[in-house]
């Protein structure tokens, strides 16, 4: 690891601890608005699901500004320290760090790292959810309209195998 010479060492480091904590804090916010997410649709609530994907991606596009911005003061760093990679990984970053950035780097690191795992699994949940209950509504449409014309064997009042008619659609939609 690098000895600090320069304020200015110090400063880039502190810059990009701060950038790294606020980017923490928008993942934190995203995974909580996911969750809440994932609730509205269990229970569906669709006012509250629509509110949801309005936050959404108000969030995701805070977090893509803050990481443009990281992703610029990153190019900064590896400038200075002449490294081989014009974006070097944090990972990159903590080696050349001076040793007083090394707990924040690798606590950082271990955030972000445990956050976006979280917000990748909601999102499969959230996913499989909202597909479980699209072929749900599709299923009962089915029922309903009857869409694929086949005829269906049922048991009549006198436990009869009967076929029943295209008029005994529960919804008939002709004009």
């Amino acid at each position: 690891m690098n000895e600090i010479t320069t304020d200015n060492d110090k400063q880039l480091f502190d810059y990009l601890v701060e950038l790294l904590s606020k980017e923490v804090t928008l993942y934190r916010q995203l995974l909580e608005m996911l969750r809440n997410k994932q609730e509205a649709i269990v229970i569906g609530d669709v006012e509250t699901l629509r509110k949801c994907v309005v936050e959404e991606q108000l969030l995701i596009q805070k977090i893509k500004s803050l990481a443009k911005i990281r992703s610029e003061h990153v190019v900064t760093i590896s400038w200075t320290y002449k490294l081989a990679e014009k974006e070097p990984k944090l990972k990159t970053i903590m080696e050349i760090a001076p040793a007083e950035f090394s707990i924040s780097f690798i606590n950082l690191r271990y955030q972000l790292k445990t956050i976006l795992d979280e917000i990748t699994n909601i999102n499969r949940e959230n996913s499989y959810l909202l597909n479980f209950s699209i072929e749900h509504i599709k299923g009962l449409a089915h029922l309903f309209l009857r869409t694929d014309n086949e005829s269906s064997e049922i048991y009549d009042v006198n436990g009869i195998v009967i076929t029943p008619e295209d008029g005994n659609k529960v919804l008939n939609f002709q004009i």
